[in-house]
């Protein structure tokens, strides 16, 4: 039931770290228009994720009522939903983020704004703080995915999708989450790290959840 794991995910990833270099020279037309393909193929992912995932969840349910399975689905059903109620609840508050940045960026009525502008992250992220609250946000989504199960830990710790270490700099060292990710970053590149966030997010729930449907049966 869980999704392939495709190459297609890692190449994403790639073009980001590729366009954020490209960045640092120059902000062009194609550049913006790279970043929007990205963010498309990112949420495009995330929407196939969440169509896998509602799979699983209805196919949880259903072994609630089979006599065969009942026993099992009772113990790890209810274990599904807590996967569930935390994913969506981080994805909104990621989306929510999507909407300020936007804001930040002179949004119009007609759902335009300044795709190029290179301050409305710094003012969100850095200076209004909300770099840090994403990364408590994401660390915290981590550590309550891990608590569902004794033996989620161990199990998904070490190759959790959701990670919110330093981002390596092209100088050497390290520069931190908020640094990293969003000072003096365009408006589309930061909107697009916020779909692989989103992303990240789909999934984690997708693993988590696939591995409580294989338990059952």
């Amino acid at each position: 039931m869980a999704l392939p794991k495709e190459p297609r995910q890692k190449m994403i990833n790639i073009m980001y770290l590729v366009l954020t270099a490209i960045l640092a020279l120059n902000v062009s037309a194609e550049v913006i228009e790279a970043f929007k393909t990205v963010d498309k193929s990112l949420q495009g992912s995330s929407v196939n994720i969440t169509t896998s995932n509602s799979i699983l969840y209805k196919s949880l349910e259903d072994k609630l009522k089979d006599e065969q399975y009942k026993a099992q689905a009772e113990y790890w059903q209810p274990k599904g939903l807590l996967a569930k109620q935390y994913s969506d609840e981080v994805s909104k508050y990621i989306e929510d983020l999507k909407l300020e940045l936007k804001q930040y960026a002179s949004l119009k009525e007609d759902g335009s704004f300044k795709e190029d502008n290179l301050d409305a992250s710094t003012r969100l992220f850095e200076t209004g703080g909300k770099g840090d609250l994403l990364k408590a946000k994401l660390d915290d989504y981590k550590k309550k995915m891990l608590s569902i199960d004794s033996s989620f830990e161990l199990k998904f710790a070490a190759n959790f999708p959701v990670n919110t270490d330093p981002v390596p700099s092209k100088e050497g060292g390290t520069k931190s989450f908020t640094t990293g990710y969003f000072h003096m970053t365009p408006t589309v590149a930061a909107l697009t790290m916020l779909s692989k966030f989103q992303n990240n997010v789909k999934n984690a729930e997708n693993t988590i959840a696939s591995y409580i449907h294989s338990q059952i049966g």
